[in-house]
């Protein structure tokens, strides 16, 4: 889990639909946030891409604006960073004094990598609106490289310390450091304020930390010697996977990045906790949708070698 699929992730829990924004035009590009809503990604880019065809020369800069914007998030939803920064970028022109627009725009230039620009827009949209949490999540992304998580907090404004996208903005600059336990306090705390599937890429991120401090005890976790807190942590990790891939049947065929990276980590922690039987499951519907993973392969054969079977046929 990548920094800017965090970041991405949090994007789309951005509001841009105005309740004044009544007419037929915005009603459709209405829809389309609520495919973003949804998860449905890939329909909403679809959707957004054949609305903006056919009313891109019909209407006002508003219009081109929450198309573009709300494009840019089903983008990042299917982790199409580049693509999504180009139209958080490209949309500001058309919505050029809203806060709302800055922060995207700041992010678009956070996903290039080009801090300069984007802390000039963070400045701009806190300076228009102090509680744009966006803003001061991606100033806590842009500080990480020079300071201390401690003086991180100290430049947000305490009430605004617990907002959502601070509170995620602050989990990833833990782990980036590999504070792990901080990492998984200020993403628990982001998941309390909002379970649902608009923090998925937090709570994947979050189940691989978990992960993360019991793998440290390697090679007594791969033994089956696990302390009854190590093996919480894991439960807690299968839960917070099964929760992004929705306790349903598994098509491979339509599992998304970010669902794929929930299957595998949770045959990584189901095979930690010894339940080989269920790991095996995930790492065969994996293997349906990328056969040649390596990572896959070698999963599906140290399960079988743990299980007590060197004899896997194809492997």
């Amino acid at each position: 889990m990548t920094p800017e699929e965090l970041l991405a992730g949090i994007s789309q829990t951005v509001e841009l639909a105005s309740p004044n924004m009544t007419d037929g035009y915005h009603t459709q590009v209405d829809y389309g946030r609520q495919l973003i809503n949804k998860g449905d990604f890939q329909q909403a880019v679809n959707y957004l891409n054949n609305l903006k065809e056919q009313l891109w020369y019909k209407q006002d800069n508003i219009l081109k604006y929450r198309l573009l914007a709300n494009l840019g998030m089903a983008q990042s939803g299917l982790d199409e960073i580049s693509e999504a920064a180009k139209c958080f970028l490209e949309a500001l022109q058309y919505n050029p004094q809203d806060d709302k627009a800055l922060a995207l725009a700041a992010m678009g230039y956070v996903f290039q990598r080009d801090y300069n620009k984007a802390e000039d827009l963070i400045k701009q949209a806190i300076q228009k609106n102090p509680a744009n949490e966006l803003a001061y999540s991606l100033r806590i992304k842009i500080a990480l490289a020079s300071e201390s998580i401690d003086s991180i907090i100290e430049q947000i404004p305490v009430a605004y310390r617990e907002s959502l996208h601070v509170l995620v903005a602050l989990g990833e600059a833990s782990d980036k450091i590999n504070q792990d336990e901080e990492a998984q306090k200020w993403w628990e705390l982001a998941l309390r304020e909002d379970n649902s599937s608009n923090l998925n890429t937090v709570k994947v991120a979050l189940g691989v930390s978990l992960m993360k401090g019991v793998i440290r005890n390697f090679p007594l976790a791969f033994a089956g010697q696990l302390s009854e807190l190590e093996k919480q942590s894991l439960d807690r990790a299968v839960k917070l996977f099964t929760e992004v891939l929705g306790g349903k049947y598994l098509n491979p065929n339509n599992l998304s990045h970010l669902e794929f990276a929930a299957l595998i980590n949770r045959a990584g922690a189901l095979r930690l906790l010894g339940k080989y039987d269920d790991a095996i499951r995930d790492i065969e519907i994996a293997l349906q949708k990328e056969p040649n993973n390596p990572d896959c392969i070698k999963q599906r054969a140290l399960l079988e070698h743990e299980r007590g079977n060197d004899e896997l046929e194809g492997v």
